[in-house]
């Protein structure tokens, strides 16, 4: 989230969670045709985030970059490494990765359970992802991210992609609340411009 918090949540990526169907989202930043909402959360002293914006391209096309977890350092914002660690299935993997921060800050990092399922009579793919906090153990001077949560919802229409991407996270260590809720916009709007770039100039490779 921005060289001080997105950057510990990039990621990705994880999953739905009970109070998805509230309405006090408030735009954040509203730019290149990418909304960011940010809402109190009430599970966490960290706000939730909402991301809202249509591209060019196929469900396919998005899966297929979803599910190549190792190059999430192309467009997911402070991606400092992504691993693939086990593939489950197809449409389901275990990744690591490793996020970036600003000196004095330490590194995060987190394990992941990625899925994606795909709706073929209704045309839409859902992801969900949710990280693994105890999955192996924590490595030295690398604080791990405890809680990260993400859902995408795709829709199409008219030959384009409408995509909502819900995001709640604990970045871990000693970051105030009020500098990560102050900085959550960055992170998500480069992440998402990248993504958007790297669907309509058609590289899913």
């Amino acid at each position: 989230m921005s060289p001080l918090v997105f950057a510990m949540v990039s990621l990705v990526l994880l999953i739905p969670v009970m109070s998805y169907e509230q309405t006090d989202w408030l735009l954040k930043k509203e730019k290149d045709g990418i909304k960011i909402f940010s809402r109190l959360s009430d599970q966490s002293k960290f706000n939730e985030l909402k991301v809202e914006f249509t591209t060019k391209g196929s469900l396919s096309q998005l899966s297929s970059i979803i599910l190549d977890v190792e190059k999430n350092t192309d467009w997911v914002y402070n991606t400092k490494s992504a691993m693939l660690i086990k593939k489950l299935n197809a449409d389901e993997v275990i990744f690591y990765s490793e996020v970036a921060l600003p000196w004095p800050m330490s590194n995060r990092d987190f394990y992941s359970h990625l899925k994606v399922h795909r709706d073929s009579i209704n045309k839409t793919l859902t992801v969900d992802s949710r990280s693994m906090p105890d999955y192996l153990p924590r490595k030295n001077s690398i604080v791990r991210i405890p809680i990260s949560q993400a859902h995408w919802l795709v829709t199409t229409a008219n030959s384009e992609l409408n995509i909502t991407y819900i995001l709640r996270v604990n970045p871990g260590g000693a970051v105030p609340a009020w500098v990560s809720n102050m900085f959550s916009t960055k992170g998500p709007y480069e992440s998402f411009k990248k993504l958007k770039e790297k669907m309509e100039s058609g590289i899913s490779e």
